[in-house]
C-alpha cells in the first residue's frame, strides 16, 4: 500500500465528510472557504440553520480522537470566519452551529468509520 501524504489523506476525508452530511440532510453551501483568520472547511445548511463543519481524520487514536483535536484556538479561528461568511452572506439573523466530522482510517488505509458531532463546540472569541 503506498502511504499517503496528510493532504491526500485529508481530501479523501472532506469528500467522505460531504458525502454523509449529503446524506444525513445537509446542503452544501460551501467548501473551503477562506477568510481572513481562518478556513472553514464546509459550509451547509441543515433546516434553517447554518453549519460550519470542521473536518477532523485520524488513522490512530495515539494523539486522542480527532474531535479532540478542534482546540480553543482553532474555535477562535472558525468563529471568525463563520462571523465573515455570514456578513458576506447577509445571514446575521440566521442560527448557526458548528459541527466536527471526525473520519477514521483503517489500518488498510480505508475509511473504518465516520461521525458527524453536532454543536461540537459554542462560538469563541469575538463577542
Amino acid at each position: 500500500m503506498l502511504k499517503r501524504t496528510k493532504q491526500t489523506t485529508g481530501a479523501i476525508a472532506e469528500e467522505h465528510a460531504q458525502r454523509l452530511l449529503k446524506k444525513r440532510g445537509y446542503r452544501i453551501l460551501a467548501t473551503n472557504f477562506r477568510a481572513t483568520g481562518g478556513e472553514i472547511d464546509i459550509v451547509a445548511a441543515k433546516g434553517d440553520c447554518i453549519v460550519f463543519a470542521e473536518v477532523r481524520s485520524a488513522t490512530t487514536d495515539e494523539f486522542g480522537s480527532p474531535r479532540e483535536s478542534v482546540g480553543r484556538t482553532k474555535q477562535r479561528r472558525l468563529t471568525r470566519a463563520a462571523m465573515s461568511f455570514l456578513k458576506s452572506r447577509r445571514l446575521s439573523n440566521t442560527s448557526w452551529r458548528f459541527d466536527v466530522v471526525e473520519v477514521i482510517f483503517g489500518p488498510d488505509g480505508e475509511i473504518a468509520s465516520a461521525e458527524i458531532i453536532e454543536n461540537a463546540f459554542e462560538p469563541r472569541g469575538i463577542f
